[in-house]
């Protein structure tokens, strides 16, 4: 159903759809989901909403897909990230959205490996944002000159690839603290550093 144009999905639209367990919906005209429009979807493990307009998605729409996996929502105009999104979460793209300060309980996912938040309108991340994804593995921020708290490294063990983008005009400063973190992310294996302040870009791996 990606490149389908389509602009509006009935809260029924999946109804009859419960062995569904990937759906794709990129690249359509979808300015927001609904309440309940997943209702039925309960062995969904790929959701694939990316390239569309969206700028609401409903509250606690994606709670009751116990099984949701990999869930792409990037390049859309959102100004949060959902809210109460399933556990059992392994990939979450939400990048090129326009979200801003990132409320912590929205990252209560132990199983979280991927989190992309690039392209958004963050200026600061605060460490609790980090508190509850200790198995995270690959992590990506930016692009408003984001710095990293102190105590990262020890939140994210298992961190083996990152990316922190400075912003377009590559006048963001990063700071010492940011530096001290990524010296202490022990298992980290590739970093890139894009559009930083003082020429420090590049990528090492």
């Amino acid at each position: 159903m990606s490149l389908s144009g389509i602009e509006t999905l009935d809260p029924r639209a999946f109804d009859d759809s419960p062995y569904l367990t990937s759906l794709h919906l990129s690249n359509n005209r979808l300015n927001k989901i609904l309440s309940g429009t997943f209702r039925t979807c309960a062995l969904l493990r790929e959701l694939y909403l990316d390239g569309n307009g969206l700028r609401e998605v409903a509250d606690g729409v994606f709670a009751k897909l116990d099984n949701l996996e990999y869930l792409y929502l990037e390049r859309n105009q959102l100004v949060h990230v959902p809210g109460k999104l399933p556990p059992t979460l392994v990939i979450l793209d939400i990048s090129g959205n326009s979200i801003g300060p990132v409320v912590t309980e929205h990252f209560y996912q132990n199983s979280l490996k991927s989190l992309d938040l690039c392209g958004n309108s963050l200026r600061s991340v605060s460490l609790a944002t980090f508190s509850t994804v200790s198995n995270l593995q690959s992590l990506c921020v930016g692009d408003d000159g984001v710095n990293l708290p102190l105590d990262t490294s020890t939140h994210l063990p298992h961190l083996t690839n990152l990316t922190l983008q400075g912003d377009a005009t590559g006048k963001a400063a990063m700071d010492g603290v940011t530096r001290g973190e990524i010296a202490k992310l022990g298992a980290l294996e590739t970093l890139a550093i894009s559009e930083w302040f003082e020429g420090r870009t590049g990528t090492t791996g």
